[in-house]
């Protein structure tokens, strides 16, 4: 089966989307003849997809019915398979694949003759729909000295479409209503100290399937406060300035490589009986990113990717905190990553010397640099006629046995395929260029015929004397036009 090649990069996303990852192995085989039109104009859209599902992708244009498509591959968190008569696409994707991802891949087409390779890009995103990117909108912060307090949805658009579904969520000490329009009404349902704050978070589901979270904050002020802000007093300012005073906990910023993980540590101090609590109903993209762990006690934060995150991006994972005295407050642990991360595949540094090796055989090849423990190489998925190949599983050592007879000036060329503990993996080309051997027969080989006296019309057989085993003649220059030669085949007869 001819081999395919896996290429992932990197798409820009909107706000709402995680971070993107990437690059899981490299170089496979290209096809090397360029195939005319129509096939030159061969080509597949770009599907969308999410998260465990899977999506078919039909070519764009016909093509003759003497045309075979082949593509099939299978390679961390995707698999795609190729109809060979229809050209349709079927890209699986799994779970942990996380959105902002882009994949392409190789479909070969072959006419018998020519062949050529196509691109087929799948992006995974959250969700397939569009009105949540362009109907999305935020709130104000919302204060209250124990009334109700209501908070409007602001949005660029004017009017929501038919069949939006708002749903929200928050902390135990507040009774929580949205409406149909995303109006959100926000009360205490006890006495609360001043400078408490938190976050409702407001889901917004739209017909299309797509949504957005967004967090409303919450402040306790005081009556005069409240009051103060009621009337926009002209010399209070108002809003800012009460929210500026609530009570704020803070994190250390992490600066992170996205195939690391990292730890942001609580900045301040902590009094026996402090409580942090993870918001997931805040932030749960980032969920579909990384493995999150939070220390209730410490308020420590653990930040692990679970797959490499190529995009440079800041990540803020909401944190709230709880002190002994009844105060609370809501804050970010942000973890920006500064530098791409990579997979395993990316990371080894491995690969084969082109190797001159005389004849006759057979050769072996061993990779050289440093990879990680537990990488696995697997024999080549193609292999020379009448050439015997293996690969060992744990070091990596291509043996390459050669037909009888191999002359030198031939180059073979043997793909390796080395698979990785993260589930990457990469190809790697064993070059062996057979040269003339070390030391040549021919040059200490002596080969003789005995001299003879050959009538008209007679036919004789000569011997050579000192033809080493496994050798072969020919003639090299031979030119009388009344005498005719062959040579013989040599028969066992034992």
């Amino acid at each position: 089966m001819k081999l395919q090649r896996t290429a992932i990069a990197i798409a820009g996303t909107a706000a709402m989307f995680v971070g993107g990852i990437v690059s899981p192995h490299a170089i496979a085989q290209e096809a090397t003849t360029q195939m005319q039109d129509p096939l030159s104009t061969l080509s597949w859209p770009t599907a969308r997809v999410v998260p465990g599902s899977t999506v078919q992708i039909a070519p764009n244009d016909t093509f003759p019915t003497n045309v075979r498509l082949e593509g099939e591959d299978e390679n961390i968190g995707y698999r795609l398979t190729t109809n060979p008569r229809t050209g349709i696409v079927t890209i699986q994707v799994s779970e942990d694949v996380s959105p902002g991802e882009v994949a392409r891949f190789y479909v070969t087409a072959t006419d018998g003759f020519r062949t050529h390779d196509y691109p087929v890009t799948v992006q995974t995103v959250t969700f397939l729909g569009e009105m949540a990117h362009k109907h999305e909108g935020y709130y104000e912060p919302l204060f209250t000295n124990g009334t109700p307090a209501i908070g409007r949805l602001l949005t660029s658009e004017v009017e929501l479409p038919e069949g939006t579904h708002f749903e929200a969520t928050a902390p135990d000490e507040l009774r929580v209503n949205v409406d149909a329009d995303g109006t959100l009404t926000v009360e205490p349902l006890k006495q609360l100290p001043i400078g408490w704050n938190t976050e409702v978070a407001v889901k917004a589901t739209f017909p299309d399937g797509s949504f957005y979270v967004q967090g409303a904050p919450v402040v306790v002020v005081s009556d005069e406060t409240a009051a103060r802000i009621k009337k926009s007093d002209p010399f209070f300012r108002s809003k800012d300035e009460a929210y500026a005073e609530r009570f704020q906990p803070r994190w250390e910023k992490v600066y992170f490589a996205g195939d690391e993980q990292a730890v942001s540590t609580f900045v301040g101090h902590a009094p026996k009986g402090t409580t942090f609590t993870l918001r997931e109903d805040l932030e749960p993209f980032a969920l579909g990113v990384a493995d999150i762990k939070l220390d209730p006690h410490t308020g420590e934060v653990t930040f692990s990717p679970k797959r490499p995150i190529k995009q440079l991006r800041d990540f803020s994972i909401p944190i709230q905190m709880a002190y002994p005295d009844g105060r609370v407050g809501i804050a970010d642990a942000v973890f920006s990553v500064t530098t791409p991360g990579k997979w395993l595949s990316e990371k080894a540094d491995l690969t084969y010397e082109e190797l001159e090796v005389p004849t006759p055989g057979p050769f072996t090849s061993k990779p050289t640099g440093s990879w990680p423990e537990g990488t696995v190489f697997s024999e080549p998925e193609f292999k020379e006629p009448g050439w015997t190949t293996t690969v060992d599983a744990k070091t990596g050592e291509v043996s390459l046995t050669p037909p009888e007879r191999t002359t030198p000036g031939k180059t073979v060329t043997v793909p390796v395929t080395a698979k990785f503990s993260d589930g990457s993996r990469r190809i790697e080309m064993a070059v062996f260029e057979l040269i003339m051997p070390e030391n040549p027969e021919a040059d200490s080989a002596k080969i003789t015929f005995p001299d003879v006296t050959v009538r008209a019309g007679e036919t004789i057989e000569v011997d050579p004397e000192g033809l080493p085993e496994g050798a072969k003649l020919t003639f090299g220059y031979f030119d009388n036009p009344g005498m005719n030669m062959r040579i013989l085949p040599v028969v066992d007869c034992r």
